[in-house]
């Protein structure tokens, strides 16, 4: 018994905490759901977007518009994301109504 709790508690000193959150300028999270629209993508993360520097659409969302000039790179790598349920590292426009996106990284 005394091995098992002691694997335990190494095993809680190893693995890594990591804390999903949105928060001032990117969102490092899972997403939760993409809407996709003609015009844009919205993008719902697992966090709370309200908590970022700009203002979600529909108090929910960060948008990738299509007429952004990356769109196509952009929406491939979420759409990687959410099949593999990757965290997704999105970095945002401060002050952005709704918000917008810089860039993505997959983690």
């Amino acid at each position: 018994m005394r091995v098992f709790l002691l694997f335990c508690f190494a095993l809680g000193l190893t693995t890594p905490s990591f804390s999903y959150a949105c928060q001032g300028i990117r969102c490092v999270d899972k997403i939760e759901r993409l809407y996709i629209h003609p015009d844009w993508v919205r993008i719902d993360m697992r966090g709370d977007e309200r908590r970022l520097n700009c203002v979600p659409a529909e108090g929910v969302f960060v948008q990738l518009d299509r007429s952004n000039p990356g769109f196509d790179s952009f929406y491939a790598a979420l759409l990687s994301a959410k099949a593999a349920n990757l965290t997704v590292n999105l970095r945002i426009y401060e002050n952005t109504n709704p918000c917008r996106f810089f860039y993505v990284m997959l983690e």
